[in-house]
């Protein structure tokens, strides 16, 4: 591989939030960006627990909510006492969790849950196609 191959050029950088109404699924969208890609550096998710116990899988997905194809995902569980919450925060680092060209990148979890409230947050920048 070149040089030329390896130069990457970072573009702006963005962050996402969603903290809907409790048992409302939480997920949030950056839009596609022609000859650009979605790199996430950070990830946190929050679980509050409104009088119910469980867990749901949480995801990264490289597109649109509910189809796009899955880059990352993990499992958040919510707490057993009524009132508590559990927080998770992900790092990827400064090179990040890369999406495709073109993409739009949803930070979401994968369903609602009955009494209990999701928020989730992303961090990231976009990274430009070299001509």
């Amino acid at each position: 591989m070149s040089q030329v191959d390896q130069l990457r050029v970072i573009g702006s950088e963005w962050s996402l939030n969603n903290g809907p109404a409790v048992g409302v699924q939480a997920t949030a969208t950056h839009a596609a960006t022609p000859g650009q890609r979605h790199v996430v550096t950070s990830a946190t998710f929050t679980i509050f627990n409104f009088n119910a116990a469980g867990g749901v899988y949480i995801v990264v997905r490289d597109g649109a909510s509910g189809v796009g194809a899955i880059i990352w995902q993990g499992l958040i569980s919510s707490p057993a006492t009524t009132g508590q919450s559990n927080n998770l925060v992900i790092p990827f680092g400064s090179d990040g969790l890369r999406g495709g060209y073109g993409n739009q990148l949803t930070i979401e979890y994968l369903n609602g849950q009955g009494n209990v409230q999701q928020t989730i947050s992303g961090n990231g920048y976009m990274e430009c196609q070299f001509p």
